[in-house]
Parts: C-alpha cells; sequence; structure tokens
C-alpha cells in the first residue's frame, strides 16, 4: 500500500489523471470496494481514464488493482486487530479509568458512537433494509462471540413482527448445517465487529453462492468481507473499556425494527394481533 502510495505521488500525472489519483488516496480504504465505473462516476471521469490509468500504476486489468487494494487493506487490519489484544485493551482501560472524569468521557464516547454510526444511514438504505426483510422468506440472523446479544435482540423483535426468523450464534458446525438451506427468496442478516469470526466469512460466501440477499453490520466498510454483502451498515463499536460497545448496533437495530413498524404492512399487524391474543388466552405476561 505504502509503495502504490509513493508511486502515486511520483508520477508525472495529467489534469484528469490528478483527479483519478486524488481521489484514490483520499479513498483508500473503500476504492477496493468500487468497480470502475462507480469510481469513474464518484470522480466524473470516464470509464477510460479510469482503465488508462490504472495501467499506469502497472496493473494489467482493474480487477488486479481491486483485489490488491482489498488484499492490502485485509492485512492491515489484521495487523490492528493484533496488535489490540484483550489484555493490552484491558491496561489501557485501567489507566482511562483511574481518571476523575471518567464517567463523563464515557458518556461522551457513547454519544459520539451512535451519532456517528446513525448518520451514515440514509432513508433510502432503511427503505432497502425493510423490504429486504419484508420480501424474504426466511430471515437468517447471525453473530458471534460478542455480537450474540445484537443477534438474539434483533430476532427477538423480528420474531413479533415476520415469521421464519433463524438466529445462528454458534460457531461451529451447527452453522453451517442451518445455512446450507438458505436460498434466493431468502436473507442473511450478519453482525460482526473485529476481531471478526472466521465463520462470519465462511456463512456469508454461502449465502452468496446460493444467491441470497445479504445484510451486513459491521464496524468498517473494508471489513474482509463487506464486499459480498448487498446493503451494508457500519457502527462504531469502539469503547472506552477493554471490549467492544455495542450500545451504537443496538440503536441501528432498534431504528430498522420502528422502520418495519411504520411500514404498515397488513400481514405485520395481523401478526402482532394474533400473537397479543395468544399472549392474553395463555396469561403469558
Amino acid at each position: 500500500m505504502d509503495s502504490l502510495i509513493e508511486k502515486i505521488k511520483n508520477m508525472e500525472l495529467s489534469k484528469v489523471e490528478v483527479q483519478i489519483a486524488n481521489y484514490i488516496l483520499n479513498q483508500i480504504d473503500t476504492v477496493g470496494m468500487m468497480t470502475s465505473s462507480s469510481l469513474a462516476q464518484a470522480i466524473g471521469v470516464s470509464d477510460t481514464s479510469v482503465i488508462r490509468f490504472i495501467r499506469k500504476l502497472g496493473f494489467e486489468k482493474y480487477g488486479d488493482f481491486r483485489k490488491q487494494m482489498n488484499e492490502q487493506l485485509t492485512k492491515r487490519y489484521e495487523a490492528k486487530q493484533n496488535a489490540q489484544t484483550p489484555s493490552a485493551k484491558y491496561r489501557l482501560t485501567k489507566e482511562r479509568l483511574q481518571q476523575s472524569d471518567f464517567m463523563e468521557k464515557v458518556s461522551g464516547w457513547v454519544l459520539n458512537n451512535i451519532e456517528g454510526s446513525l448518520l451514515k444511514i440514509t432513508p433510502d438504505l432503511l427503505q432497502q433494509i425493510t423490504r429486504t426483510l419484508l420480501q424474504s422468506q426466511h430471515i437468517y440472523v447471525a453473530g458471534f462471540r460478542g455480537t450474540v446479544s445484537c443477534v438474539m435482540y434483533l430476532c427477538s423483535k423480528l420474531n413479533l413482527l415476520l415469521p421464519h426468523v433463524q438466529p445462528i450464534v454458534h460457531a461451529d458446525s451447527s452453522a453451517l448445517e442451518t445455512m446450507v438451506d438458505i436460498g434466493k427468496q431468502d436473507c442473511l442478516f450478519l453482525i460482526s465487529f473485529s476481531r471478526y469470526s472466521e465463520m462470519s466469512e465462511k456463512i456469508i460466501k454461502i449465502a452468496k453462492q446460493n444467491g441470497s440477499k445479504i445484510i451486513l453490520l459491521t464496524d468498517y466498510e473494508t471489513a474482509p468481507f463487506a464486499r459480498y454483502a448487498d446493503l451494508l451498515l457500519t457502527a462504531k463499536v469502539e469503547g472506552m473499556g477493554f471490549t467492544n460497545s455495542y450500545i451504537a448496533p443496538f440503536c441501528i437495530i432498534e431504528l430498522i425494527i420502528l422502520a418495519l413498524t411504520s411500514a404498515n404492512i397488513p400481514s405485520v399487524e395481523k401478526r402482532l394481533n394474533q400473537l397479543d391474543a395468544l399472549v392474553v388466552k395463555e396469561k403469558l405476561y
């Protein structure tokens, strides 16, 4: 990555090439997920100009450039994750908690996570997610280790509104056994944050191969398997403590549930009425 950046900086560039180079340098963490057409459109130049510039960088095809960008980003994030071990985070947490104003800092940190996460969600994205969930025959909600709490909360709310919601929370063969039935009319809602579970990538690949819709809630657009997602949500989960903070993801889940509730779908209202009648009849408050 550093050699590529250095090469761009030392090249003699035309006016159009300067535009392309500046965009790549400014969007170094996300450009690998863009097609040549989407990159050209974002910059405001032709596809031909982009392809020509990529070849000038030494790549035979745009796909080679994209692959290298994604591979380098994965290595960077893996190195970052390995450096941030639980023990290292724990030592940092102890230092923070010894500060007299740590309660004020915690509240500020949490609010910043929530605001930064919700600002990235557009009405159009929320509408697409709502439509995908409503149109899916089966909804598989997956997440492992720390994200299990998010998965179970989302499933508990979705079960009130929609049928056939299946949680997947064990990173073993049972996850694969459940995912083997996913099809084109179904949806995978995967929740995964660093350090990313290897099982997350395995099941998202299964969903992709089977033609299912994929909604991914993760921490970065450059997460190792973000490129497989049809709809991508990002949440800030870095906390003051030595573990991830899931307050922002919970807020996003709440937003999705409220969007579903306000969709005025007759089947949703009918389901809620049926469930309410059963609860009253059986006195299961």
